[in-house]
């Protein structure tokens, strides 16, 4: 809450959203929207500073429309995302989703006996859960997103190929050594795919296969700062797609690069060869 003169008050900071209340009742009420008195009693504390039932709603449903306020009942459920791989790349990444709420099933074989015994975050502050899982579990009902963290060159194209293959969105989020490259998203049948990305480079390089099977195998854990700026990234683009917005990593990478500490945008078509957009039916096999 801002001081805007003498008469009047600012909730809020975003210029689109902020609400202006004029006069000392107003101010007054504010005061006790503090999350643990009942709306009968905003009543009497309005009565109070001289407002009527209907002057107390009107600035109630002012600040509600701009987001404002916050109700027990408004609070949204616990969103999940799953985590395949750790390093120093994943672990950051999954401090930040745990420290916005999320849920966080992490698939990591290597890994999971020492989250299950209570690490490998031991900075996070535990907003969220952590779970171990495996790579290739059926997702529940609540899990909206697979992130795949590699400090490899390229991904595995057999993990990308199975969640395509079973219609889980994921977004990609490796190391190249002297940065990060984060996606890209991929949105089964909406989005270009992995494979539509590799086709591409495939023609304009046909080497490009023979590349490939190397630079998954090319391990280039990015230094600490690139480590940080591409977690950040991942992390929001992760809570835009939670959110129902479309990020910018959707059918793109962004090459995060710390030699010249650039970010390079790079959107991929979907590939007419590939047959991602081909309607289906998805089968879990146990």
């Amino acid at each position: 809450m801002l001081r805007r003169g003498p008469d009047a008050v600012q909730v809020g900071l975003h210029p689109g959203r902020a609400v202006v209340l004029h006069g000392a009742g107003p101010r007054a009420l504010l005061r006790h929207l503090d999350g643990a008195t009942a709306r009968a009693r905003l009543d009497e504390h309005g009565a109070a500073a001289g407002l009527s039932r209907a002057e107390v709603a009107e600035v109630l449903d002012r600040l509600a429309v701009a987001g404002l306020l916050e109700t027990p009942g408004d609070r949204a459920p616990a969103r999940a995302v799953r985590l395949v791989g750790t390093g120093q790349l994943g672990q950051r990444l999954a401090e930040l989703l745990l420290e916005a709420g999320l849920d966080l099933h992490l698939a990591d074989a290597a890994d999971a006996s020492a989250v299950a015994d209570g690490g490998p975050l031991p900075r996070s502050s535990g907003v969220g859960r952590l779970r171990p899982v495996d790579h290739w579990s059926k997702p529940d009902g609540a899990l909206l997103l697979t992130v795949v963290v590699v400090d490899t060159v390229e991904v595995d194209r057999v993990l990308t190929a199975h969640l395509l293959r079973t219609d889980q969105p994921h977004l990609v989020l490796r190391s190249s050594g002297t940065g990060v490259t984060v996606g890209p998203l991929v949105l089964p049948g909406r989005t270009a795919c992995v494979r539509c990305t590799d086709l591409t480079r495939r023609d304009a390089d046909p080497a490009w296969p023979v590349l490939l099977a190397q630079l998954v195998r090319l391990h280039r854990p990015a230094p600490a700062v690139p480590a940080a700026w591409g977690a950040a990234v991942a992390a929001a683009h992760v809570l835009a797609h939670l959110d129902g917005v479309v990020p910018e990593s959707a059918g793109a990478t962004l090459d995060l690069d710390e030699d010249d500490h650039l970010v390079r945008w790079r959107a991929w078509p979907q590939h007419a060869g590939c047959g991602c957009t081909w309607s289906g039916t998805t089968e879990w096999h146990a």
